[in-house]
């Protein structure tokens, strides 16, 4: 399958060293990405919607939501719960271990497992392609880029139509007032 940097769907394939009675619902599951942030995963027990949301520059939320199939028997439910949370737990602690090296510039990363953290590595190939175009249009208009920046633009209409609105609202002649809720 080609990368692409919008949907992204692969179902999983078997892993050589995971019975197939162990985990019946990691088989059969179907699980889409939609890059970077969010995923729908599929399988017998339940499915569930993820979602990966910024908090700020150090701090990330991670949403769940699971809605259980009713055909699933609680058994069955149960153990793909616990092996799920068990995974995200030890993804989780992994994360929080890796951070105060990367805070401090200390992190130096090594191999990543070839059939375990594929996904891993598609999603930096994916990082890694959108920050060289962003770092190329940079270059390109010769400065920094903060999309998420009011005054940020690549088009004389839109500065334009900024600075109009700041003229029609007031906000040109001092500091924008306080939201009064």
């Amino acid at each position: 399958m080609k990368p692409t940097i919008g949907r992204v769907e692969h179902y999983a394939p078997p892993k050589p060293n995971l019975k197939s009675d162990a985990f019946p619902f990691f088989g059969n599951g179907s699980f889409t990405f939609a890059f970077p942030a969010s995923a729908m995963n599929i399988s017998h027990p339940y499915f569930y919607i993820f979602r990966v949301v910024p908090k700020g520059p150090h701090q990330v939320s991670m949403e769940y939501e699971v809605f259980r199939n009713v055909n699933a028997t609680d058994e069955e439910f149960y153990r793909a719960d616990q092996w799920f949370k068990q995974v995200e737990g030890e993804d989780k602690d992994l994360c929080n271990g890796v951070q105060p090296n990367l805070n401090n510039n200390s992190y130096v990363q090594g191999p990543l497992h070839p059939e375990r953290e594929e996904a891993v590595l598609h999603f930096k190939s994916l990082v890694k392609a959108e920050l060289k175009k962003h770092d190329m249009e940079e270059k390109k208009v010769g400065r920094q880029i903060w999309p998420a920046r009011r005054d940020q633009s690549l088009d004389a209409s839109i500065d334009e139509d900024e600075a109009f609105c700041k003229n029609i609202c007031g906000a040109a002649a001092g500091p924008e007032p306080a939201l009064a809720w």
